[in-house]
């Protein structure tokens, strides 16, 4: 090597040890944990590329947690003994997620589709211990481990006396703790009950995959309501409950949106002018199991505001919506299919 060129290879050298001596020791174990991940994976290492690129987790007190490819300093969790967070991984490929222990249990809600898996992590009974939770590809590459570290469980207060489920198949579910785990057909109406001494507040986790409403107001203590999916299969959210005298909302329910037993060649809401019409078709195009017989009426829950008009042809139904009347109001658009009511699509009348 010419003399040139070793002075300023020595000084390139030097100039790196002076600033991993200066780093600050959170910049270097920033340093290092990348330099960690950067190596060449093999069967049963790190990835060195992202395996996913987003990890939301839902608390069991509604907090969310998300986990970008490459962090350490998000890659733990606490979860009380015996409680559960729903966890989605959003990746390019499906993944397994896994625990090394009973420490903590995970469970599939929903397998991968489009990009989303979503799992169930439990915590185990006793307060201490811990797991760690592995993310695996089908080459056995895995992301950096997630930490579950089970914390003393504060028994939750219910923000209700009782709450009670209307199945679709007309059973009916008393909801003893939260989280309780419901799959609903996209559009289905799943109507709740509750019980308390002050009206609830309630709200969904995200009104993009389900919608609440008011069937019944507050009176007397009792109290009905409503939820309906409105956002695309498997995706998932919670349904909180809220006494306006306690601290803080408690995730009643957790729902995960199913395939529906029909196709609708309209999927989203639209605005129509008075006596305008809108023609649909339901159908069951790649659905073996659909039964035109099912198809027992349209209707809508507005037809002062927009009505809606059924025809048969084989085993297509028809739907004809029509706009009688200025409201500026939202007509909902059902179907009833085996005895189960879908929403399937809104109509604001202009």
């Amino acid at each position: 090597m010419k003399k040139p060129e070793r002075f300023f290879t020595l000084l390139l050298v030097l100039s790196l040890t002076v600033a991993a001596a200066v780093l600050p020791a959170q910049a270097k174990a920033d340093f290092a944990f990348s330099r960690f991940e950067a190596q060449t994976a093999q069967p049963g290492m790190e990835a060195d590329e992202p395996l996913f690129t987003l990890i939301h987790i839902t608390m069991p007190d509604g907090s969310v947690k998300n986990i970008q490819p490459y962090s350490h300093t998000q890659c733990r969790m606490e979860l009380p003994a015996g409680e559960s967070a729903a966890v989605t991984v959003i990746s390019d490929t499906a993944l397994s997620l896994t625990s090394e222990n009973s420490a903590a249990s995970v469970s599939v809600g929903a397998p991968y589709a489009s990009g989303n898996a979503y799992y169930k992590v439990t915590a185990g009974t006793k307060a201490g211990d811990a797991a760690q939770l592995t993310l695996k590809d089908a080459k056995g590459r895995q992301a950096s481990p997630i930490q579950v570290v089970v914390t003393k469980n504060v028994s939750v207060q219910l923000p209700v006396k009782e709450c009670r489920v209307h199945q679709l198949d007309g059973t009916v579910t008393q909801l003893t703790q939260p989280d309780y785990e419901i799959s609903l057909p996209l559009g289905a109406e799943l109507n709740f009950d509750t019980v308390s001494d002050c009206a609830p507040i309630y709200t969904t986790g995200n009104g993009k995959i389900a919608k609440t409403s008011v069937v019944s107001d507050y009176q007397n203590g009792k109290a009905t309501y409503q939820m309906y999916g409105v956002g695309h299969v498997w995706e998932r959210t919670g349904i909180y409950l809220r006494n306006p005298e306690q601290p803080g909302a408690v995730r009643m329910m957790i729902v995960t949106l199913q395939p529906r037993p029909f196709q609708c060649d309209t999927t989203m809401d639209m605005k129509l002018a008075k006596g305008k019409t809108y023609r649909f078709r339901i159908s069951g195009d790649g659905l073996p199991d659909y039964d035109a017989s099912k198809v027992e009426w349209l209707e809508s829950s507005r037809p002062d505001a927009a009505s809606v008009f059924m025809q048969r042809n084989g085993a297509d139904v028809y739907g004809t919506v029509t706009v009688n009347e200025d409201r500026n109001v939202w007509a909902g658009i059902l179907v009833r299919y085996g005895g189960v009511r879908y929403r399937i699509f809104s109509v604001l009348a202009k």
